[in-house]
């Protein structure tokens, strides 16, 4: 990590790289989504009402999954960086 200097004595961090890994990693799951709602859309097309609704389940219990694993590695990053500092 990069360190910068404010008065005597005070230091404060600027966290260049893990913001550079952050955006990285978004960048991954925009375009690992973006496939999946490209996969997902012609047979979207195909379903009757009832079926839109499963899916419509289905699809936000995924999202509740992925934003549970998003949280979990973020703590996980956040001890890390307390482990190193």
């Amino acid at each position: 990590m990069q360190r910068g200097i404010i008065g005597a004595g005070s230091a404060i961090v600027i966290p260049v790289a893990p913001m550079r890994t952050r955006a990285d990693s978004l960048g991954q799951r925009s375009a690992a989504l973006r496939r999946l709602s490209d996969a997902w859309q012609p047979l979207s097309q195909t379903l009757g009402p009832d079926q839109k609704e499963r899916m419509r389940l289905v699809a936000a219990r995924i999202i509740g999954g992925v934003r549970e694993a998003v949280e979990t590695r973020r703590r996980k990053m956040i001890e890390d960086e307390d482990d190193d500092g």
